[in-house]
């Protein structure tokens, strides 16, 4: 398998995880995940629901880890450095997804640390310039 098919059944994995343990009866408009991967394997996760009027809630996150630590080594460059941090969004109306890998100057805005939690929420909220179609 190629390194790019290999990504891309990485990356549809990553999505139907999400997507199986989001409440699909519950009324939601969009899904913000970031992840961090550390080298040892360990994950930090952060995820939310945003309804129609903008507001957060907290909602699952991967329950598959490992795939995160897999897509991480996948792209990994040979001379060692990889992301640390991978974003995932879900548009559900549109039925579009947007990921990102991030790392350097660009991922240590995303931190995960919990005194960041509501500039955390704002990265997360969808939106239109994070996806390839409208979603409006």
């Amino acid at each position: 398998m190629s390194e790019q098919s290999l990504v891309a059944e990485l990356v549809t994995e990553i999505i139907e995880d999400a997507l199986a343990r989001l409440a699909l009866d519950r009324p939601w408009e969009s899904y913000g995940l970031a992840a961090e991967v550390h080298d040892d394997g360990s994950t930090v996760q952060a995820a939310y629901y945003f309804d129609a009027d903008g507001t957060a809630e907290p909602a699952p996150m991967l329950s598959r880890t490992f795939t995160l630590v897999e897509l991480r080594e996948a792209v990994r460059a040979s001379d060692g450095p990889s992301w640390d941090v991978f974003v995932l969004k879900i548009h559900r109306a549109s039925g579009q997804a947007a990921t990102r890998a991030l790392t350097g100057d660009e991922a240590a805005e995303w931190s995960l640390l919990p005194e960041d939690d509501a500039r955390l929420v704002e990265l997360l909220r969808s939106r239109p310039d994070d996806f390839q179609g409208p979603i409006g």
